[in-house]
């Protein structure tokens, strides 16, 4: 899991992106299992980024990660609004990430007010217990419906 430095909420998310996508770049890089499960030649073969609307910019901010973002604009044709409901439904997982994560620990669910040098320590830390809150939950859901059955 990689879980940039805190920034002032002033600092868009894409500039922050361009700022440091090359430190999680390898953790982006496909395996050679990865790409031969693949139906199109991927060069360089980097898993792509999904971001929000905001994520615009040209591609070569990013090279050699490319960024998945819905189309924007007020007139969009037919295959844009499909494509932006793809896209939608797969980033929702990553908000219901954060909205578990302010459920389960109440301190980010506001301003933070504790010693800002181990917000970035504690952050990781309740990211890596709400994921595995989220692993063991849905470990204990499929056994509840095997029992049901």
């Amino acid at each position: 899991m990689f879980v940039s430095s805190h920034v002032p909420g002033s600092v868009h998310d894409y500039d922050l992106h361009k700022q440091i996508y090359h430190t999680y770049g390898e953790y982006l890089r496909m395996s050679e299992e990865e790409v031969a499960r693949l139906e199109d030649n991927v060069d360089p073969p980097f898993w792509p980024v999904m971001g929000d609307k905001e994520y615009t910019g040209p591609d070569h901010d990013t090279e050699p990660i490319k960024r998945i973002v819905p189309a924007k604009g007020p007139l969009l044709n037919q295959h844009q609004r499909a494509r932006n409901l793809v896209i939608n439904r797969k980033r929702v997982v990553v908000e219901g990430f954060f909205g578990r994560l302010c459920n389960l620990w109440a301190v980010f669910r506001n301003t933070w007010r504790y010693d800002r040098a181990s917000f970035d320590e504690d952050f990781t830390i309740a990211c890596l217990l709400t994921n595995e809150h989220k692993s063991k939950c849905f470990d204990w859901q499929k056994r509840t419906r095997a029992i049901q059955r």
